[in-house]
């Protein structure tokens, strides 16, 4: 199941959730504010690669943080 972003229409957070596909466009509970009004967001996928070292890097188009899948990622203050 893949991870979709969200942003909350009450209190503006942002947050992401694992998903399946038919429930991909469902509002999600905000866990900020505990609304239940949000909306997907368009966000570009992560690619990552991996060096003849064993060293994992994001690639072009990813997140600058290197791959957090959490809500909040204490690296790169998302």
């Amino acid at each position: 199941m893949p991870f979709y972003e969200y942003r909350c229409s009450v209190c503006l957070s942002q947050f992401e959730l694992l998903r399946g596909i038919p429930q991909r466009d469902t509002s999600a509970e905000c866990p900020d504010c505990g609304s239940g009004q949000s909306s997907r967001m368009i966000s570009a996928p992560m690619a990552f690669s991996m060096a003849a070292d064993g060293i994992v890097k994001a690639m072009a188009g990813s997140s600058s943080c290197g791959g957090c899948v959490a809500a909040s990622c204490s690296g790169c203050s998302k």
